[in-house]
């Protein structure tokens, strides 16, 4: 399934750098970063991009990484754009809630989520960095990038939908998920997302173990998770450079699965790059 992939640009977002999350609905391509407080809106047949502000209050605030949110999550599920922070550290535990038809925001906070997370997997504090989002409709699934000291990567599945996520306490079970390594350093979750029962996930390689800071990037890679046994079935790389940070599915075929990524390449560009990639089903 994960043969012959061929990456392409077919987008180019101006005024967000270090894109973290993308969404499609076929209509829009929505973008954020992990240095921005901003919603970026792309009309995929106008190009045009529009902003909304997720927390209006740090609106204008030169963002650092001491008092950033680190957006590092984005999915859609029903009528909702959802973003989360990475809970990296204490201030970064922000989940916003867009409501497409209202453009109405809503900010939570998952304190008692991430905490939850943390006993239930064991990961400790400084090795918490939730990279991933996405739902079925009926669980949601959330990615720790194993990027820390111990390499820690892991799938947690919250037996509700997004929607109901903030609403009351849900079954939650955690699955620690080994990922290749190479040399000193283990490949790490950046995004996924649930199709036909399957994660298609992303992860890079950096020289780095901290979650904090940045390392020099080695590889992306797509891979595809079987979400009966948990078992990592396909595992390729798909940039030598790039460091890919977000998956969405813009069209599937009787044939073929069409996703769109984005990149993070630590580097000082306002400019993201939206990627294309097609899987064949067979």
């Amino acid at each position: 399934m994960l043969q012959h992939l061929i990456l392409q640009i077919v987008l180019i977002v101006q005024g967000i750098g270090a894109a973290s999350g993308i969404v499609s609905d076929g209509h829009f391509i929505y973008l954020i970063s992990d240095d921005d407080t901003r919603l970026f809106i792309t009309d995929q047949r106008t190009k045009q991009t529009t902003k909304v502000d997720l927390i209006p209050s740090m609106a204008g605030i030169k963002m650092t990484k001491k008092n950033k949110p680190d957006f590092e999550a984005l999915t859609k599920e029903g009528a909702y754009i959802y973003a989360l922070g990475s809970g990296s550290k204490i201030n970064r535990n922000d989940f916003i809630a867009y409501h497409l038809p209202t453009e109405k925001v809503t900010r939570y906070s998952t304190d008692e989520l991430f905490q939850s997370m943390m006993q239930l997997s064991g990961i400790p504090p400084d090795e918490f960095n939730i990279e991933g989002m996405t739902s079925d409709g009926e669980k949601s699934y959330f990615l720790n990038r194993g990027n820390g000291a111990s390499g820690m990567n892991g799938l947690f599945i919250v037996q509700s939908p997004l929607k109901s996520l903030m609403e009351s306490p849900s079954e939650m079970k955690y699955v620690p998920i080994p990922l290749p390594v190479f040399g000193d350093f283990t490949t790490g979750f950046s995004d996924g997302v649930v199709v036909d029962g399957m994660l298609f996930f992303t992860a890079t390689l950096e020289e780095s173990k901290d979650v904090i800071d940045d390392g020099k990037i080695n590889g992306s890679y797509i891979g595809r998770l079987n979400l009966t046994n948990f078992q990592v079935e396909e595992f390729v790389q798909i940039s030598k450079d790039q460091k890919i940070e977000g998956i969405t599915l813009l069209k599937q075929t009787a044939q073929a699965y069409t996703f769109l990524l984005c990149a993070d390449n630590d580097d000082k560009a306002i400019e993201t790059n939206v990627f294309q990639v097609d899987v064949q089903k067979k």
